[in-house]
């Protein structure tokens, strides 16, 4: 019997507010000409395909990317509280139960709109933990095992909130808010997902160091114009479940120890989840015995209809392969089902003396060292230790009279971590 695991990702970014000038102007980046004023009226036609005088292929490419759908977003907490109040419901969850009668289950990537943007034309939450905060009472106390991971949006250079960032070497950002994530909550993750699906060789060179799970490869079985996107998944595996990427190219298998999942749009403008990709999902586990099936969504949209479009869908594949049971799993439970791992925790031993920091693990850990996070003069940052022995790190502090806290954190190859923190001052 095939045994098919569910993951259903959550990009959580928090309330999110577009002006109908800034859709306007997002329009004419698709050479929608400027001379069109910007009103609701105008919006209506374009978005039904009747305003008059526009190149057909231009008006259907404004219908798919601006329908009403995309532009639906949840402007404030109340309305994000809303709808995950009904979401983190028994009826609600218990409606959409898997084939054992387990409840939905979400995986939470939780993204801060940190400090440091020269503006936001989005109206975001602002500020490192601000995000982090408003959700981990909600998730916390819910009765499910939803679980909670990280999500990132790479900074632009130029500070524009609105451009991507295809580059990890030109920023300690990332670094910065994992430190703080450390020190300040005492918590770290196993599973990733990339901001905008954005990976490339130097941000994978970095995760192989400490994630082992990463969910950001995107399925795409339609063409995509690579010059009109900033991701690029062309030629990753077709399979739903889990391969090693390759050291010079992030999208292909390869010999570096971290696990990629494929993961779907469930409903965007790119692309939406068919009956198709939850059908292979069936075949691969009847043939292969197991597969992961993975999509992800927004929380700054509401997330119900999604939910249920993506039930109808899965219940409807199912019904063709009643021998392979199907199940909701956070995206740690599926990556271990799916590739037989344990749940054996590293226990992490530190001592100090003076400057010296010693570090020991009483198991293998994942990656060459643990993420040594620092605060020192109110600033965060991490640092690398040195392989005294094996499962043996040492540090030396340069400047620790200045050192307020630090933390270490590191995963076990199965992505269960272990955390020590230090307050100084």
């Amino acid at each position: 019997m095939g045994k098919l695991y569910i993951v259903h990702s959550v990009d959580v970014e928090g309330p999110m507010t577009e002006t109908l000038h800034a859709t306007f102007e997002r329009m004419q980046a698709y050479g929608l000409p400027d001379s069109i004023e910007p009103s609701d009226e105008n919006l209506n036609k374009l978005q039904n395909g009747t305003f008059r005088g526009l190149d057909p292929s231009l008006s259907q490419l404004i219908q798919n990317i601006f329908n009403k759908e995309s532009l639906s977003y949840l402007n404030n907490w109340d309305e994000i509280d809303e709808m995950l109040s009904v979401i983190n419901s028994e009826q609600f969850r218990n409606k959409y139960s898997d084939k054992n009668g387990n409840p939905y289950l979400l995986s939470w990537f939780i993204y801060d709109h940190h400090e440091g943007f020269t503006n936001n034309p989005r109206f975001h939450e602002v500020g490192t933990h601000k995000i982090f905060d408003h959700y981990i009472p909600l998730i916390s106390n819910n009765n499910y095992n939803d679980e909670i991971y990280w999500h990132y949006h790479a900074p632009a250079f130029s500070g524009d909130a609105l451009e991507s960032n295809t580059c990890w070497s030109n920023h300690a950002m990332h670094e910065e808010i994992i430190s703080k994530r450390i020190i300040d909550k005492q918590w770290y993750f196993s599973c990733y997902r990339a901001g905008m699906c954005i990976e490339n060789n130097d941000s994978s060179h970095w995760l192989e160091m400490f994630i082992p799970f990463d969910f950001t490869p995107r399925m795409h079985e339609n063409h995509l114009d690579i010059t009109k996107v900033d991701f690029d998944w062309r030629g990753i595996p077709k399979i739903w479940g889990a391969w090693h990427p390759d050291w010079y190219d992030y999208r292909k298998p390869g010999s570096m120890k971290r696990y990629m999942f494929r993961t779907a749009d469930l409903n965007t403008y790119n692309s939406k989840l068919s009956f198709e990709d939850v059908s292979a999902a069936f075949i691969q586990a009847k043939e292969n015995g197991k597969s992961v099936l993975s999509y992800f969504n927004h929380d700054y949209r509401d997330m119900r209809p999604e939910i249920n479009m993506a039930y109808e869908i899965i219940s409807q594949a199912s019904e063709d392969f009643p021998d392979v049971e199907w199940e909701f799993c956070s995206a740690l439970e599926a990556a271990q089902k799916y590739l037989n791992l344990n749940n054996q925790k590293p226990k992490l031993n530190m001592s100090l003396v003076e400057n010296i920091l010693h570090v020991k693990s009483n198991t293998e850990i994942f990656g060459p060292q643990p993420f040594l996070a620092i605060k020192e003069n109110d600033k965060y940052f991490r640092d690398n230790f040195y392989l005294n022995e094996h499962n043996h790190w040492i540090y030396k502090f340069r400047k620790f009279n200045d050192v307020q806290s630090f933390g270490i954190a590191a995963n076990s190859p199965n992505g269960i971590y272990d955390i020590i923190v230090k307050h100084l001052k």
